[in-house]
């Protein structure tokens, strides 16, 4: 019994000393990999009033979502929790439209039904109302422009507005005859492009207010939501053509054909440089390569014929998107 002892005490020492010397154990056999993550609609935010059509989203400097409610004359607000808190408007039936956090820190609206360009403080105890001159302006768009102020459209007028946080309004005209300008955005060039459905056109006006209107190639094609690339070029989906369509700075144009979506309504650009766009037919949300120039995939929203329309990135960079008729706020994540 000692011998054995001893034997394997030897051979312990050995083993010891081989070990001293920088002995190693490889293993050939690969790392486990992570499954690929596929995007997918993560939440829904029911609206607390039913009906309430919601029209517009932004993201706020609180990390929150603010949106309006047309149906209702409401200003929606999703925190961070995802508890939706509902203002309702000094006025019944006032049709908030766009909106936009400004500036100043106050969240900027357009009111489509009594020509006003509003704003209601971050925590909704205060709201301002600023009077159009013309009272069949039907203000929709809103956005900040690179000098400070919010820029919007007048639908009803044809007309761009410009108003400064203090209250100051100018409006400029310039646009085609029967012009209907809607959605408005800041361009990567430092001027504003607008949506013109109304003469089928994608618009350009600078901040001293020069405006330069370019046809689209497909006639009626219904421009609805446009956003800046990252390629220096203004993106726009054509809700009746389902297209998406790419405006270069000097106005040249190209289409591109959205294959398996029937109607085309939001769009927005995605933190991982694709183009993410709510098909309000199809009930998804469709994927953009700008790379391949194609489709790539589809994502059911959970809600049946929830209709989903304007989209925004969220402080977190995940798309939020309204739902028309599932008066809900869906979180999609990719």
């Amino acid at each position: 019994m000692q011998r054995t002892l001893a034997l394997v005490s030897a051979a312990f020492v050995v083993l010891l000393s081989a070990c001293s010397k920088g002995s190693t154990v490889t293993s050939t056999a690969a790392p486990p990999t992570a499954p690929p993550f596929v995007p997918k609609f993560t939440s829904e935010y029911p609206i607390p009033t039913a009906s309430a059509q919601p029209a517009a989203i932004s993201k706020g400097n609180d990390g929150g979502l603010w949106f309006t409610e047309t149906a209702v004359g409401q200003i929606g607000h999703l925190t961070t929790q995802g508890v939706v808190v509902e203002t309702a408007l000094p006025q019944a039936g006032e049709q908030p439209k766009g909106i936009v956090q400004g500036p100043d820190g106050n969240i900027w609206f357009t009111e489509a039904a009594t020509a006003r360009i509003a704003w209601i403080s971050p925590g909704g105890s205060e709201i301002a109302e600023y009077q159009l001159p013309s009272a069949n302006a039907a203000p929709q768009g809103i956005t900040v422009g690179p000098d400070g102020a919010l820029w919007f459209t007048e639908t009803g007028t044809g007309r761009i507005g410009r108003i400064t946080t203090t209250g100051t309004i100018t409006e400029y005209g310039g646009l085609n005859a029967g012009a209907a300008p809607t959605a408005i955005v800041t361009g990567p060039d430092g001027a504003l492009w607008f949506l013109d459905p109304g003469t089928n056109a994608i618009g350009r006006i600078t901040t001293s207010g020069a405006v330069t209107e370019y046809p689209i190639p497909t006639a009626s094609a219904s421009p609805s939501a446009l956003v800046a690339g990252n390629d220096g070029a203004v993106w726009f989906v054509e809700s009746a053509a389902d297209k998406l369509g790419r405006i270069a700075q000097n106005g040249s144009i190209t289409e591109y054909p959205l294959s398996g979506v029937q109607r085309p309504v939001g769009l927005v650009l995605g933190a991982d440089g694709n183009f993410y766009i709510s098909d309000g037919a199809a009930n998804d949300v469709a994927q953009f390569s700008p790379s391949s120039r194609s489709v790539t995939a589809t994502y059911a929203i959970p809600t049946a014929s929830s209709q989903p329309a304007a989209e925004t990135l969220g402080v977190d960079q995940l798309d939020y998107i309204v739902e028309l008729a599932g008066n809900k706020i869906a979180q999609f994540t990719y």
